[in-house]
């Protein structure tokens, strides 16, 4: 079971870069490591806490990681027979490889999930075969071995706002509070899960970094202090691009562009703004 970045109808996965090109690439992530033989040598299952189109992508993977049901990258001396990926789990629903021809099939929907709501969010046509089931809920039993296997629950980080197993008609999620020791005023106000604020360094608080903070929980601002006036509304777009979390931009009130900045950040719907009032010079 693997969670990767990005998933294509081929079923080819990504974890290793995104963007850019082969020698620079945009963002670097774990790598592929053993997974190109893995994938061809042992079955397969992707785990995907947020179903969208950034993960199952329209085009090919930036990066192939894994080997899928394409045939021009197959290896030498294999077939489309010694690919055996299982099951894509996501928030919304379990899908599988055996439609026609390796086409991505939609094999159950989670309670109060539509096949429409799954199709919006994938890049790619899935195959819906009949009347799409629901998918089962655990039983008491198996409920009781994963507490027993995760005592700190935390299982309950893993997709966004921890959503219950029934959501309402039309793919609604059903809200409730998160039983975390964890929450507090802070984490309420900026909608991140834990109170870490990954503050604006300097020409270090890039885009990557910013969205790798907000993804791992807690909230990222980005140092717009030390960002071209020119380049500032591309940065807060890629922040966008890397993360559907909440995040920050920080900038000096004494700044040319800092009305600029404001119009930008609202504008974007940035959920917070830290600043200096200091003098730019003494």
């Amino acid at each position: 079971m693997l969670g990767p970045t990005q998933i294509d109808r081929f079923g080819q996965s990504n974890t290793s870069a995104l963007g850019g090109t082969y020698e620079r690439p945009k963002v670097m992530m774990l790598g592929a490591r053993g997974f190109p033989g893995n994938s061809i040598s042992h079955p397969n299952s992707f785990f995907v806490p947020g179903h969208n189109t950034r993960v199952f992508l329209e085009g090919e993977c930036d990066f192939v990681s894994s080997i899928g049901y394409n045939p021009a990258r197959l290896p030498k001396g294999h077939s489309l027979d010694d690919i055996d990926i299982r099951l894509v789990v996501t928030d919304l629903c379990v899908m599988d490889f055996a439609g026609p021809r390796h086409q991505m099939r939609l094999v159950s929907l989670h309670p109060g999930v539509s096949v429409d709501q799954v199709q919006e969010n994938t890049g790619f046509p899935v195959h819906i075969d009949g009347e799409v089931p629901t998918t089962a809920a655990p039983t008491r039993e198996q409920l009781d071995i994963i507490a027993a296997l995760d005592p700190h629950n935390q299982r309950a980080a893993q997709i966004a706002d921890n959503p219950p197993g029934v959501r309402s008609p039309g793919g609604t999620i059903l809200r409730r509070p998160r039983l975390t020791m964890l929450d507090t005023r802070l984490t309420e106000l900026l909608g991140c899960r834990y109170p870490i604020v990954q503050t604006a360094m300097g020409w270090v608080a890039d885009p990557r970094l910013v969205a790798g903070s907000c993804n791992a929980g807690g909230f990222g601002f980005l140092a717009g202090a030390t960002i071209p006036a020119d380049e500032i509304e591309r940065d807060i777009l890629r922040v966008k691009e890397l993360t559907d979390r909440p995040f920050g931009v920080n900038f000096h009130m004494y700044q040319p562009n800092a009305a600029d900045i404001v119009d930008l950040v609202i504008k974007h719907g940035v959920r917070a703004v830290s600043y200096s009032r200091s003098p730019g010079r003494t």
